[in-house]
């Protein structure tokens, strides 16, 4: 059985960004209010769009953004994907529970497969589940290949070190302000990197995703990141001409550095 074949696994309290005091910092970097989530943030990013008439959730564990989109009028319908058999049943009873079941649908599939046969989707979402993705440039180019032209990828996701490069330079500053916290509230001996170790696929290439979105997307919005790349939000839209297009511009400035473009938290 695999890590998130558990619907244990899948819980509020898994998830570190979940703490309410990250989840308010996280918030009030995007959208500039602690209690105002990234998703309700959206509707001011690409109003002209919504609600979103076709939309599909990817890694969508036990159906809560969901429900989350369909009572905040982001989407007209969407589709919730997740591998795990067990997790999608909970997802299903929820929305059933909930009498959502004309706007939300859930299939357990593998991603990959599922994204292939898929066209014309007006959005693709992505809640704390992209980093569990390897082959990024690939992944993210069935996502593109799945939207219409005009459709939109949001993400709201954990985009700092890959597993495998967290070094000391990067926990330093941590543990210095962790030790001077009072002994009698420290739990553990140092601060150690911020990854599930149970997990295999836990922040495979996390540090991939912004560059794998910006060569398969046109980026929209970018929420300010926490230090580390603790959490980020984009929102995106591609076209099949889109790589075409970036290529071109990029052969015409050969040699010229590329300006990164920063956007407003708001």
């Amino acid at each position: 059985m695999s890590y998130w074949s558990d619907p244990g696994k899948h819980g509020w309290d898994e998830l570190w960004q979940n703490h309410p005091a990250v989840r308010a910092w996280i918030n009030r970097r995007v959208t500039g209010d602690p209690e105002k989530w990234p998703i309700e943030w959206l509707p001011r990013v690409v109003p002209d769009r919504l609600p979103f008439r076709r939309a599909v959730s990817i890694g969508c564990g036990l159906g809560n953004l969901e429900r989350s989109l369909v009572e905040l009028g982001v989407v007209g319908r969407v589709t919730g994907v997740d591998a795990s058999v067990e997790a999608v049943g909970q997802a299903r009873s929820a929305a059933s529970a909930a009498g959502l079941t004309d706007r939300i649908s859930y299939v357990a599939a593998d991603a990959w497969t599922f994204l292939a046969a898929t066209r014309g989707l007006d959005a693709v979402l992505f809640h704390s589940s992209l980093h569990h993705f390897d082959r990024l440039a690939d992944f993210l180019g069935l996502v593109r290949a799945a939207l219409s032209p005009r459709g939109i990828l949001y993400l709201d996701e954990y985009v700092g070190p890959a597993r495998g490069e967290w070094t000391w330079r990067h926990l330093l500053r941590w543990n210095r302000l962790y030790r001077g916290l009072p002994a009698a509230v420290r739990r553990t001996r140092v601060i150690r990197r911020p990854i599930n170790r149970e997990d295999p696929t836990e922040a495979i290439e996390s540090s991939g995703i912004l560059p794998a979105v910006e060569r398969h997307f046109r980026v929209l919005a970018r929420g300010e990141p926490l230090p580390e790349g603790a959490g980020a939000l984009l929102g995106g839209e591609g076209s099949q001409d889109e790589p075409r297009r970036r290529q071109r511009e990029r052969d015409q400035q050969v040699g010229a550095p590329r300006v990164r473009r920063s956007f407003p938290s708001r």
